[in-house]
């Protein structure tokens, strides 16, 4: 499964360079970009279009960061706490086990059986 994984990563990632390629390839013109008041170099405007991309793609993923942090914490309360139920289950079974067990009859005599 692993194997799988690893060859469809590949593909994607040899797709993605074929498309940001053919993307540059076909929009050669130059064009210098004004950001923030500061000139860029003047570059193709495909490649300003998969820098537009790249960094949109990079903003997602460090604005996803916050709820994983928050998933991670929640999985790992719930572990500890599934941890503790366990133990609890088990030290019931064990008192369940323990009064089930038949117990030494400890009684009077009746006097027929003294004689």
């Amino acid at each position: 499964m692993t194997k799988i994984k690893q060859l469809t990563g590949l593909l994607l990632i040899l797709i993605a360079i074929f498309v940001g390629a053919w993307t540059v390839q076909d929009n050669p013109a130059s064009q210098a970009v004004i950001l923030f008041g500061f000139s860029l170099p003047e570059l193709p405007l495909g490649v300003w279009l998969l820098a537009a991309f790249l960094v949109g793609g990079v903003l997602c993923f460090v604005a996803s960061w916050p709820s994983l942090f928050q998933s991670a914490y929640r999985l790992r309360r719930l572990k500890r706490q599934l941890e503790n139920c366990a133990a609890e289950i088990d030290s019931l079974k064990a008192q369940m086990k323990s009064a089930s067990q038949p117990q030494a009859k400890i009684g009077i005599q009746s006097k027929s059986a003294k004689n």
